[in-house]
């Protein structure tokens, strides 16, 4: 089955396949009801323990209609055009995503007795938010990630720990904008050396703090040769989510359990202040800078 079935119809298809077997034992409650009974619900899912009753996912009728044919042709038509044009080698095509992050994470699963609620890591109600970017080439090389920190002011505590090379921007809500992309791709120039004689292919998703002039004007003038995925496809198309981000957010998890176990005092006080947001227009405009 593609598209998972509530449990009844999922009775009610059991009932009209057993009467398109021609089978002559359908009892009569089955009969009346023209579905399987419950008993017979709860002792099939027992018998077959790969089956589970979940709850479905909501989704947008754009997500659920972009990725077809014409929008992947029309990606790697691209992609290919971009590739044979200017010659680059595999450690030349890099790969940008941005994820956000919380000071306060879903909790890890823990072991229990069944029946019994359990509370294992104390946090604040909600935490503040930043935005980590991870640029990854085609030959499994990677540059030094970016930081969009939801602070004011400078402090050099907030880049300790991090790789050499690793670049922060302060931003006041720690979300990604058009000026803050703007920074991420100087860095990724200064990273890469790149230049109108020797470009970089850069494919990325086309939000719209991606796509503006500034950045576009930027990219051609230093030999970065954007690529965007189609609308409402990264969760197809982008790799980084799988391989990158689903296995960080992981062990970050695991690794804030294992703090808060560890240090319990710590973890119970406020490590990060709220992020400060700015009022509705109050952001500043987008600007070049050099």
């Amino acid at each position: 089955m593609f598209y998972a079935l509530p449990t009844t119809e999922f009775r009610r298809m059991a009932y009209t396949y057993a009467v398109a077997c021609g089978s002559k034992s359908i009892p009569p409650a089955r009969e009346e009801e023209k579905m399987a009974t419950r008993d017979w619900y709860y002792g099939f899912m027992s018998r077959h323990p790969e089956l589970k009753l979940k709850t479905s996912e909501g989704i947008s009728i754009a997500r659920a209609t972009a990725f077809n044919k014409v929008s992947v042709d029309c990606f790697f038509t691209a992609y290919t055009e971009a590739m044979e044009k200017y010659c680059v080698s595999p450690d030349r095509i890099y790969n940008l995503d941005e994820k956000c992050l919380s000071t306060v994470l879903k909790p890890v699963k823990v072991v229990c007795e069944r029946g019994q609620p359990v509370a294992s890591q104390v946090s604040q109600e909600r935490g503040a938010t930043m935005t980590f970017v991870r640029i990854v080439n085609a030959a499994g090389h990677y540059i030094p990630p970016v930081f969009i920190i939801p602070r004011k002011r400078w402090n050099d505590s907030f880049m300790r720990g991090t790789i050499d090379g690793s670049k922060s921007i302060l931003h006041l809500n720690g979300w990604m904008n058009g000026k803050c992309f703007l920074e991420t791709l100087q860095h990724v120039h200064d990273k890469t050396f790149c230049s109108v004689d020797d470009k970089i292919i850069l494919i990325i998703d086309n939000t719209v703090c991606h796509l503006n002039i500034y950045v576009i004007n930027y990219a051609i003038d230093n030999g970065i040769v954007i690529v965007t995925l189609p609308p409402h496809t990264t969760l197809k198309f982008q790799s980084l989510d799988v391989s990158v981000y689903g296995p960080f957010k992981t062990y970050l998890r695991s690794f804030q359990s294992d703090f808060s176990l560890m240090h319990p005092t710590l973890a119970s006080r406020s490590t990060c202040c709220q992020s400060l947001r700015p009022r509705h227009g109050s952001e500043a405009p987008l600007l070049p800078t050099s």
